[in-house]
């Protein structure tokens, strides 16, 4: 684990504290030590690991991912969850500023870039949106649209208690946020589906 945060631009002084949370996260959403190790030569292979500014970019996202995950555990926090709306960084920045307990989360390129990139585990999340709703062959549905169904279709992501969305980058993007209200989470499906199971009506 400290080999794989020292490649993410975590500091030595950072190791020993964060690697537990790192590894919850990881553990959360059924990644394995072989998938570890997966991820440190991929990170290798795809990434630009000896420039500085790579590794604090992937600290970034991952420090966002880990965070983002373990808020299902977070008691009385309040998580909103922005999806392609513009502008709401500002909104968001606000309401953290004067509510102590309250999550501003906009995860879909983050979970893309760790579970995707880094991992090569994004299959899962997108045949859980189009098992769902998001049907393949049909309307064609983007990968952040899939995304964000899937990630909470599939219990990653904590249901939020508000979202906020706009139809600025995509009509679609507003649709997704009411499957959030439905009660089709299953971790055992994660799980099946991190481990290359077949699953009965997923290809």
């Amino acid at each position: 684990m400290h080999e794989f945060l020292t490649l993410c631009g975590y500091e030595p002084h950072e190791l020993e504290s964060e690697a537990a949370r790192v590894q919850r996260a990881l553990s959360m959403v059924g990644l394995t030590g072989g998938d570890l190790a997966r991820g440190k030569t991929r990170i290798r292979t795809f990434f630009d690991v000896e420039l500085a500014g790579v590794r604090k970019m992937l600290g970034v996202i991952l420090r966002d991912f880990t965070n983002t995950v373990l808020l299902r555990g977070g008691g009385d926090t309040k998580v909103v969850f922005s999806f392609m709306a513009p502008g709401c960084q500002v909104l968001g920045s606000a309401l953290r500023t004067n509510y102590e307990h309250l999550a501003w989360i906009d995860p879909n390129y983050t979970f893309l870039v760790v579970l995707g990139s880094v991992f090569g585990k994004a299959a899962p999340i997108l045949e859980a949106a189009e098992k769902l709703w998001l049907r393949a062959g049909g309307v064609g549905h983007c990968g952040n649209v899939k995304c964000a169904v899937g990630l909470l279709a599939l219990d990653i992501l904590p249901k939020p208690d508000l979202a906020v969305t706009s139809g600025f980058l995509a009509r679609q993007a507003p649709k997704p946020s009411d499957f959030s209200r439905s009660g089709t989470a299953d971790t055992r499906l994660l799980r099946r589906l991190l481990a290359g199971q077949r699953t009965r009506g997923v290809p």
